[in-house]
């Protein structure tokens, strides 16, 4: 069991950053080093807000990036988990 879920993990990641959307927001998140909202990711990657607010959804449920509220803008920062570090080794090759 674990390592079938292990598998799904890894495949669940890959599948996230097969996608171009997301992976622009990772790299503006990475350049800018600093929690940004909705609206300014949104115009800064080229994509609609609520597009954006979707594919942020799809990050943070892989615990890549946390949401918090500043009064009535919703911002996310980047975690410090292991595999964030790992995402931006990635991009850096690329």
């Amino acid at each position: 069991m674990f390592i079938s879920s292990n598998i799904e993990q890894s495949a669940e990641l890959l599948k996230l950053l097969g996608d171009t959307t997301r992976l622009k927001i990772l790299n503006l998140l990475f350049s800018e080093d600093r929690d940004m909202c909705v609206n300014e990711i949104a115009y800064e990657v080229g994509a609609s807000q609520s597009a954006t607010s979707h594919q942020l959804s799809k990050l943070e449920a892989l615990n890549i990036v946390s949401c918090f509220r500043d009064g009535q803008k919703v911002c996310y920062e980047l975690t410090d988990k292991p595999i964030v570090d790992s995402i931006r080794n990635i991009l850096k090759v690329v």
